[in-house]
């Protein structure tokens, strides 16, 4: 299956970062025709490559996909109020 949030997620990372399709793929170690497959939605990625440019952006694996984690911000609560909400939260998943 080719994901194309994986190809639109690779592009704006290496536009962002002003680079070539080239300099990208020297720098990680791919053709740089694989790196065009890869954006154009003709080839998909292999686990290993999309390690190497995860690490290389210095970002998840998941930002490459459509993957969003649910999170609550507990900033600024206390430390017996973030208790109840774990406590709330494990109750919910028990029903």
């Amino acid at each position: 299956m080719i994901y194309p949030t994986f190809s639109q997620a690779l592009y704006e990372l290496r536009t962002a970062r002003q680079l070539s399709q080239k300099d990208l793929a020297e720098a990680v170690g791919i053709p740089q025709s694989t790196i065009a497959n890869y954006e154009s939605q003709r080839t998909n990625i292999s686990p290993q490559n999309l390690v190497r440019l995860a690490g290389f952006f210095h970002v998840p694996v998941s930002r490459f996909y459509d993957v969003s984690e649910k999170t609550v911000d507990v900033s600024g609560l206390s430390e017996r109020k973030v208790e109840l909400i774990k406590n709330h939260i494990s109750m919910l998943r028990e029903e």
